[in-house]
């Protein structure tokens, strides 16, 4: 039979040494799955304008390869944004969105490189004119 691993959430009290380190752990409670929602975004703010997608793109969520970082990630426009809660999540992706649009959407293809006008051509599809 195999066994797979779960991701849980668990609310509980910790107390830590002198170095950091978590030293005990009491009152578990709370636990449940971890539930990695994507991000729906419907608009953006770039240099003060707001900017909308012409259908809302979804930011799926993972968590990084140690578990503790979440990762915001929308391949079409190479986004790969990060965050220690998820609730994080949200604002770094629209920032994200208002660098990548002030940086390589508005930006001369002759200043870009071969990936970056995929991004750019692909960014300007998405968005309402």
């Amino acid at each position: 039979m195999e066994t797979r691993y779960k991701l849980m959430r668990v609310t509980c009290k910790v107390k830590y040494n002198v170095n950091g380190d978590i030293a005990e752990i009491v009152d578990a409670d709370g636990i449940e799955e971890l539930e990695l929602r994507p991000v729906e975004i419907e608009s953006f703010i770039a240099d003060g304008v707001e900017h909308v997608f012409r259908h809302p793109i979804t930011v799926t969520v993972e968590l990084d390869e140690t578990g503790q970082v979440y990762l915001g990630l929308f391949e079409l426009l190479d986004l790969c944004v990060y965050a220690e809660h998820q609730d994080e999540l949200r604002r770094e992706i629209l920032d994200d969105l208002a660098w990548r649009w002030s940086a390589i959407a508005m930006a001369s293809e002759d200043e870009l490189a071969p990936d970056a006008i995929a991004v750019r051509n692909a960014f300007l599809d998405l968005v309402v004119e």
